[in-house]
């Protein structure tokens, strides 16, 4: 978790306190929803970087990294290609 985060989850919690000093059960799941949503935006976002980065490449680059150019989704997703028996 990155500090823009975790002070969103702070202000959460502060501005969900109940009157006694004490975060209700809203401000918990509040607070897992907000990280639980920063966390795929993240991930979804180093996906699009990585396809976009892998698109620049000639054909021949991308022989040299082992793959096709319709195998950059699957490589940005997983992260390598998957073998013969995973797919």
């Amino acid at each position: 978790m990155n500090v823009v985060s975790t002070q969103g989850a702070l202000l959460v919690r502060r501005a969900l306190r109940s009157q006694n000093g004490r975060v209700g059960i809203w401000a918990d799941t509040a607070t897992a929803i907000g990280t639980s949503l920063a966390e795929r935006l993240r991930h979804w976002r180093g996906i699009r970087r990585t396809r976009k980065r892998l698109s620049e490449l000639d054909d021949r680059m991308l022989a040299d990294l082992g793959f096709h150019r319709d195998q950059i989704g699957l490589v940005a997703r997983r992260g390598h290609l998957p073998e013969w028996d995973e797919m």
